[in-house]
């Protein structure tokens, strides 16, 4: 499970932040909340955790602090910021924030009771990869499949054995082998790989990470394990992804191989 982090100044609001990890079932636990005292810290949390959320206070002194947000969103563009605070001035601070790419805020007072802030942090969650991976290649992909891909994409930061991934479509393994044969998708074992792979695209978009601190985040044995599964699924090297395009690169690949039905360098299609 990737990691949560939050900066937020106030220890009542972070109180309110733990009460809402406490409630989203099926969410992160509370133990995977990181909390740091400043944008710099921030930052370097960002760098070497791979978080996939990071709940900000970007209106402690006052104001709304619109170059951190934005220096954080350049910086990191696949973390997930979700503001929460007070904000004054809403409408233009939504607006600024909505420039950003920011989505969704919390404000201080009015959503962040239990349910209602952990209902605003499950969907600022289940927007973050699975809604660029759906948009991209949603048609290639039946509807019966369609949330045990969602869970294997979100899953994506350590490896899920075929059993696994049985047991979250709840059927038996070989009734999902049929239906991803049927559906022209890659065995489960390849479409795990290509989960892993969507991911680590998504996350070497971002300038402050390195192909080391990706491979570790996922799980991958090694920066050379990573790069071989890039070159073998999808005959890419990391710097490949990084320069043409990160995650819509690997998407674009998935789509010619699912149109060619090749699944793997051996020709397996079954």
């Amino acid at each position: 499970m990737l990691p949560f982090l939050a900066f937020l100044p106030d220890p009542v609001a972070l109180g309110r932040l733990r009460v809402a990890l406490r409630m989203n079932a099926g969410g992160p636990p509370e133990s995977a909340l990181v909390e740091v005292r400043g944008w710099n810290e921030l930052a370097g949390a960002a760098r070497s955790r791979m978080p996939e959320l990071a709940v900000v206070d970007p209106c402690s002194r006052g104001v709304l602090d619109v170059e951190a947000c934005a220096h954080f969103r350049l910086e990191f563009p696949s973390v997930v910021l979700l503001p929460y605070g007070e904000f004054r001035g809403t409408a233009r601070d939504g607006l600024q924030l909505g420039l950003m790419g920011v989505r969704h805020l919390v404000m201080r007072d009015q959503e962040d009771g239990p349910a209602a802030f952990a209902y605003l942090l499950a969907q600022a969650r289940a927007e973050w990869l699975p809604t660029r991976v759906f948009t991209a290649i949603g048609d290639l992909i039946p509807h019966h499949l369609r949330a045990l891909v969602h869970e294997v994409v979100i899953h994506g930061d350590g490896a899920l054995p075929p059993a696994r991934v049985a047991a979250l479509y709840h059927r038996h393994p070989n009734t999902l082998r049929e239906h991803l044969r049927a559906a022209g998708l890659p065995p489960v074992n390849k479409l795990v790989v290509w989960m892993r792979l969507f991911r680590a695209g998504h996350l070497l978009e971002d300038p402050g990470r390195s192909v080391e601190n990706v491979a570790g985040a996922l799980a991958f044995a090694s920066s050379s394990g990573l790069r071989n599964q890039l070159h073998r699924y999808a005959g890419l090297t990391a710097s490949d992804v990084r320069r043409r395009g990160g995650l819509d690169l690997l998407l674009t690949q998935f789509r010619t191989q699912h149109l060619r039905e090749y699944w793997g360098p051996d020709g397996d299609t079954s």
